[in-house]
């Protein structure tokens, strides 16, 4: 097995979508709240997200990929992204497949959305949900200190 790094293009928008519908089983594993995470027409949102994404110069999928001898696929992704309104590089997601989570996959993806944010001269952040403190302690290995609370509205 070789893992190589890349910038992901159009070509990858299926592994993409697949992988995110894995990333979204586990925060709804993690909450029980399905409806947060999988709402009417998800399909085609997460679709339209993900090319959206591929097609912005602003926005970027970082893919680590298995190049093995039956096929090359991906098995991990990170997105960020430039908010020129509220002036910084934003980490969005970061999914490993599981079996390969020991592996610094999801360091080698980080490297390379922080090296990216670097270059808007603009601070680099990620949200985490409040319940997963295996992100929490993962992003603060890795250089991340805690900045900010974001709070949302549940009509309670």
């Amino acid at each position: 097995m070789s893992i190589t790094y890349r910038i992901a293009n159009i070509l990858d928008t299926e592994e993409l979508y697949a992988l995110s519908i894995q990333f979204t089983e586990y925060n709804v594993q993690s909450t029980g709240l399905r409806e947060k995470f999988f709402w009417a027409d998800w399909e085609i949102g997460f679709r339209e997200e993900i090319i959206e994404c591929l097609m912005d110069p602003d926005s970027h999928y970082f893919v680590a990929v298995d190049e093995a001898p039956e096929g090359n696929r991906i098995i991990g992704y990170i997105l960020g992204r430039k908010f020129d309104k509220g002036y910084y590089y934003s980490i969005e997601e970061l999914f490993v497949v599981p079996e390969q989570r020991k592996n610094s996959v999801g360091k080698q993806l980080l490297k390379m959305a922080i090296e990216q944010g670097r270059t808007y001269s603009m601070p680099v952040r990620v949200e985490i949900y409040h319940w997963n403190e295996f992100a929490k302690g993962f992003y603060i290995k890795n250089g991340f200190k805690e900045d900010s609370v974001v709070l949302e509205y549940t009509g309670n």
